[in-house]
């Protein structure tokens, strides 16, 4: 009897966050201090949370004139999540030593 495959699910849920990731892009990454935000919508106003690889949170910035100030952020990997609209949309960054 052959062995039953992995099943994949996807969620409504799952599908929006996905749709929703995919409009709101930031650029450089890797950065050295200032992200451009580019999205559907003007994101200005938007706080960011920034988490560490450890998951803890790092930095609370607001997004002004589409651009995302991470300077004060160590090197290494962090994560970006947005909160807007009812809609959470997480990102990673890469943030590189001047």
């Amino acid at each position: 009897m052959p062995s039953p495959r992995p099943r994949r699910l996807a969620t409504p849920l799952a599908a929006r966050a996905s749709a929703q990731a995919t409009a709101i892009q930031f650029y450089p990454t890797p950065t050295t201090g200032l992200v451009q935000v580019q999205a559907s919508r003007s994101l200005d106003g938007t706080v960011v949370q920034l988490y560490g690889a450890q998951g803890r949170a790092v930095l609370a910035a607001t997004v002004c004139q589409g651009r995302l100030g991470v300077g004060g952020l160590p090197a290494g990997v962090c994560y970006l999540r947005f909160k807007g609209g009812g809609e959470t949309v997480r990102q990673r960054l890469m943030r590189q030593a001047n």
